[in-house]
């Protein structure tokens, strides 16, 4: 991987901020989206805004360096790509899976975003 010069670090660091600071914001939509796809008549709609939703945390917490969110997002996401697929959800296994992802949030990444702030 190149190294990066001074104001490309500063560009990463500044858009990393600001992409910590919509974190809550995400696992929050996460949240509303899973209890609605664990409803029991929810819609096939409802799994794929999930599995897109999931997705893209997957994705950029991996790339803005939260490895453990990454991992607690591909869980929840694997889950959800099974359920798309007609396997049957275990009882309470999407809740415990997004309750999951928050707990990781609040354990690995949130103390990091407040000690960036300061």
């Amino acid at each position: 991987m190149a190294k990066l010069s001074d104001a490309q670090r500063e560009t990463f660091e500044a858009l990393r901020r600001a992409y910590l600071a919509e974190v809550p914001a995400r696992i929050a939509a996460i949240r509303e989206a899973a209890a609605e796809a664990g409803r029991p008549e929810c819609s096939r709609a409802a799994l794929e805004e999930l599995r897109h939703l999931v997705h893209q945390l997957v994705g950029s917490s991996a790339i803005f360096g939260l490895p453990p969110l990454s991992a607690a997002a591909l869980a929840l996401g694997d889950l959800v790509k099974g359920l798309l697929e007609g396997a049957a959800p275990g009882a309470g296994e999407l809740d415990r899976l997004t309750e999951a992802l928050e707990r990781t949030w609040n354990e690995t990444a949130a103390p990091r975003c407040r000690e960036s702030k300061g």
